[in-house]
């Protein structure tokens, strides 16, 4: 560790709110990494640590370190907030800043927080810029601390955050700008509500130069990405967006009976979402260096964005004109910090006033719409900051009073109250609608379901985990599963792509052809089908457990299950405690149901929705059928199966001969990806070379004509 060479300066502001300017001397010479000075803020001491020739990188690196002290030795998390600058002394407009937020523990004295990427050295060492001036680095820094724990975000703003358990800060920013619009709070999947809120329109068209043909399709979106680079602002990414494309040369469309012709294709909007999201197009791909990189340039965004201007520029032909697409800021999803490291954060102002609000996980604090907003468009000229906007929600003013509800407390639901009191078990709600349901049937289903042991072929005093048991001679209720036969043929079917509801597989919530329709009332006729009988044995799930009696089994509850399916039988036992109640009279085939259901639920939760068939879907139907027979309370399983069903018609419905044709030219995309990848590798090397050697001649021409002259090489 190098010695002190700073000339150090504090301003205290009050309490919590230190200034620090460091003057760092002979800066060049420090080897690894330096520390300044002690500083008390917030009634803790802290220090800055600083890496001159970087922290394992070509980057400065800066870090706020909070000094190992006794009056620090608590369980106390204190929260910082902090700025750091390394003034340009040729000109102080170009000053590079970074911002974080960081919750500290006593512990944490040896591990600082801050920025491994504060600027690469190479500009930093380079002194006519001005960042090192006779070999001193100037550094300043602003600290705001507070006591984490102290802190009620609830009786500081009315809001609260969500906790960050693991890197989860991009999934509570977009929940909380999810959750402060009313109208999506209140809506479900019925009733269309994602589409009806942010599924926008728009006119792809190609037309031919020379010859008679157009083309035009019309497509959806829910989010529209806009280019950052090289735009200043919102406007300029959408006159980008719907500019004429030029396509000729090696671009050319074929046309049928023309052969390859010039074409123009443009884009045009049909209708825009009553909440728009924008997404700025921070990150992409540098095929020179062959890194992902992120965009910080400066880039403007306004709180009122007017769709119609420049009398509707952006609109298409068939757009409904009365329609006034005038728009209001709701939120910002901001991103600070690298590609290798950062924090995802929202700005929400829940009610449009003009009330800010930042949601950083758990902590909600009040923000001043001129400075935290509007820091968010970026950097300068020269340096770009690394906190940025990354996703813009804008609300349609039209439609403000439809979306931006006020939600009273009547209109919560009473589950959730009673949850959130701590009056009633989240699962006992859950549950209610289920038994209900069972109510009315109870007594038909344990006469039918009474079976005994030699009705079903079942030895009882056999290892039920040697393939286990099968309920051929079992009739039961069937639950709301939707299956298919292999030999029905869907090529009539035609889907339109929707918000994927079931992971891994498309939604068929629209169609375009009665067929399908058709299609889909056959299947539900099947659902209903009480009486189709039905087999699954404990071989059927191989893939989940093994099939010989020389697993170990453990104790969950009243049953024995292999310890494969433990924490598989100890959810089922959580969320749903009416599970192995011991009522049945026949416990062991209790225990056999109860084994199967594991492992089918293991099985839709490992399995990839590519790999899904009919007769899977059927095994983990009779599963589930299986356990109902004994009273087991699971139609949260029914639902996702039902789903799944749904989904897995939808996979049939698409022409396989396309996705064979769409595979293949994916497949030499990706080989022409790779061989682009080559080229541009060696178009690399071979412009270095050339840049190398005429930095050469530029020097040696320099030395012959001013010989003993000092010249400055960063501008050869």
């Amino acid at each position: 560790m190098a010695q002190s060479k700073a000339v150090y300066n504090t301003l205290k502001i009050n309490k919590n709110d230190m200034k620090v300017l460091l003057r760092i001397k002979d800066f060049s010479k420090i080897d690894g990494k330096y520390y300044c000075s002690a500083f008390n803020c917030g009634g803790y001491e802290w220090r800055i640590c600083v890496f001159p020739k970087g922290n394992g990188v070509d980057y400065l690196s800066i870090y706020l370190n909070l000094v190992d002290s006794s009056e620090s030795q608590n369980d106390s998390r204190i929260y910082a907030k902090f700025s750091m600058y390394v003034v340009n002394q040729v000109n102080p407009k170009y000053t590079q800043r970074k911002d974080a937020l960081h919750v500290f523990s006593a512990q944490d004295h040896e591990n600082g927080k801050g920025f491994l990427y504060f600027m690469p050295l190479s500009i930093l060492q380079e002194p006519m810029i001005g960042y090192l001036v006779n070999d001193t680095l100037i550094l300043e820094a602003e600290v705001v601390v507070s006591d984490y724990d102290s802190y009620d975000s609830k009786k500081e703003t009315g809001y609260v955050g969500l906790k960050n358990k693991a890197d989860f800060c991009y999934m509570n920013s977009l929940l909380q700008i999810l959750y402060h619009i009313p109208c999506f709070r209140k809506g479900t999947v019925a009733e269309g509500t994602i589409e009806q809120l942010f599924e926008g329109h728009y006119q792809n068209s190609i037309a031919c130069i020379n010859v008679d043909y157009e083309s035009t399709r019309k497509e959806s979106f829910y989010v529209l990405p806009l280019d950052v680079k090289g735009c200043r602002d919102v406007y300029a990414s959408l006159d980008k967006y719907v500019k004429v494309e030029c396509i000729e040369g090696d671009n050319k469309i074929y046309v049928e009976k023309h052969g390859l012709q010039d074409a123009e294709k443009a884009v045009l909007f049909i209708d825009f979402p009553p909440v728009l999201q924008l997404q700025m197009k921070r990150f992409e791909y540098d095929s020179t260096d062959n890194t992902l990189v992120k965009i910080n340039d400066r880039y403007e965004f306004p709180c009122q964005l007017d769709l119609d201007k420049d009398n509707g520029k952006y609109l298409s032909s068939e757009a409904d004109r009365r329609i006034r697409n005038l728009y209001t800021l709701h939120s910002v999803l901001i991103h600070s910090g690298g590609i290798h490291d950062g924090n995802y954060y929202a700005l929400i102002r829940p009610t449009l006033s003009d009330k800010w609000y930042k949601f950083n996980d758990e902590r909600v604090t009040n923000e001043d719409m001129n400075w935290e907003v509007k820091e968010q468009y970026g950097g300068n000229e020269l340096f770009r900051k690394s906190s940025n906007a990354y996703i813009l929600v804008y609300v349609r003013k039209s439609d403000q009073d439809k979306i931006m509800y006020k939600i009273h407390k009547k209109d919560i639901p009473k589950d959730l109250k009673s949850l959130v009191a701590g009056k009633r078990p989240f699962t006992e709600s859950m549950n209610e609608a289920s038994k209900q349901k069972q109510k009315g049937r109870d007594s038909k289903k344990h006469a039918r379901f009474a079976i005994k042991p030699e009705d079903a072929n079942v030895d009882p005093t056999r290892n039920i985990y040697e393939g286990g048991p099968s309920f051929t001679k079992t009739t039961v209720i069937c639950p709301d599963v939707m299956a298919t036969t292999s030999s029905e043929k869907h090529e009539d079917a035609r889907v339109v792509s929707t918000p994927n509801i079931v992971e891994g597989g498309p939604s068929f919530s629209k169609t375009t052809d009665t067929c399908f329709d058709a299609m889909a009332a056959k299947l539900l006729e099947k659902l209903e089908d009480e009486e189709a009988p039905y087999s699954v044995r404990l071989r059927d799930f191989e893939e989940c457990v093994s099939n010989n009696s020389v697993e170990s089994t453990v104790d969950v509850g009243i049953f024995k299950v292999p310890s494969s399916l433990e924490s598989y039988a100890k959810d089922l036992l959580t969320s749903h405690a009416d599970i192995g109640t011991g009522n049945s009279p026949i416990h062991d085939m209790n225990e056999v149901a109860f084994v199967l259901l594991c492992c089918a639920l293991k099985s839709m939760d490992s399995t990839c929705f590519t790999k899904v068939t009919e007769s899977l879907i059927l095994k983990w139907r009779d599963a589930i059928r299986g356990a109902m027979q004994y009273g087991f309370k699971v139609d949260h399983l029914k639902d996702h199966l039902k789903s799944i069903a749904h989904a897995y018609l939808a996979k049939l419905a698409i022409n396989s001969d396309e996705n064979q044709e769409l595979q293949t030219v994916e497949d030499e995309i990706t080989v022409m990806k790779t061989q682009l990848g080559i080229l541009e590798t060696r178009r690399s090397e071979i412009r270095n070379k050339m840049y190398s050697e005429l930095r050469k001649t530029c020097e040696a021409v320099a030395a012959e004509q001013f010989p003993g002259e000092t010249y400055c090489s960063f501008f050869i």
